[in-house]
């Protein structure tokens, strides 16, 4: 059935049960003190408003009789925009302008503010949930925090810090969510619900290092070829560098947490 067919059966049935807005009762005065007051023949009250409101918007949005012709050349949709406040001002494109400024402008500032503070939390909750005091809130975590402490990830002649995030965290923001969001629920429905001392840290060790990716290494190691490396060093960088496929912790195995 068409919207067209439908329109036309609404109109009709509104005509039916209140009439056209040609066929609205005239006012009568009613008898009373002070001149009366003007009321609908049929009665008026709060049932006829309703249906007058009614059928306002229905011939607004199908077009009145009188109208009849021109509102079937616009758009069920443009019709119905119109109805609720918004004017067409491309009919081709069918660009629409709301005349109610401030409903626009609310609406605006709303949808500002909540993506400020959407990304105002996010920033702060990946921020605080990377940290070290974080990390160490779980008593299990303790040994690889003594570990890190111990290492050349965190005290070294440059003064320069390697973050538990620095290794275990990708590096673009997306992954980064994705894999506290995995990693976390598994890491707190184990630190409540299950018992962190029968875990086996070797297993778990050999997981984490499987994940640490060589982009999380060449954030800070950037040379591969630096001043007083190895030799051993320099011949399996040169490789690296020639085409050897092979990871950063394949060979790097227990530089931090030595005991795993």
């Amino acid at each position: 059935m068409g919207t067209d067919t439908v329109l036309d059966r609404l109109r009709a049935f509104v005509e039916r049960i209140g009439g056209g807005p040609e066929k609205v009762p005239p006012l009568r005065e009613e008898p009373g003190e002070g001149g009366g007051r003007p009321v609908r023949a049929d009665g008026g009250g709060r049932p006829s408003r309703v249906l007058d409101a009614v059928r306002r918007f229905i011939f607004r949005i199908s077009g009145s009789p009188e109208k009849g012709a021109e509102s079937a050349e616009k758009g069920f949709k443009i019709r119905v925009f119109e109805a609720l406040g918004a004017k067409v001002i491309d009919s081709e494109e069918k660009v629409l302008r709301f005349s109610n400024r401030r409903v626009v402008l609310l609406t605006a500032v709303t949808v500002v503010f909540m993506v400020v503070v959407l990304y105002t939390f996010t920033i702060w909750s990946v921020g605080y949930t990377s940290s070290e005091r974080f990390c160490i809130s779980c008593h299990e975590m303790m040994d690889s925090y003594t570990g890190w402490k111990a290492s050349s990830h965190y005290d070294n002649p440059s003064g320069v810090v390697a973050g538990c995030a620095d290794c275990h965290l990708p590096v673009d923001m997306l992954s980064k969510i994705r894999v506290k969001i995995v990693t976390g629920a598994r890491d707190t429905f184990l630190h409540y619900f299950g018992d962190p001392e029968d875990l086996d840290p070797m297993r778990l060790a050999e997981n984490a290092r499987r994940r640490i990716t060589d982009g999380s290494c060449l954030r800070c190691h950037r040379n591969p070829l630096p001043t007083g490396i190895s030799k051993g060093g320099f011949i399996a960088h040169r490789a690296l560098q020639g085409g050897v496929k092979r990871k950063c912790v394949d060979c790097h195995k227990r530089l931090v947490h030595r005991a795993s």
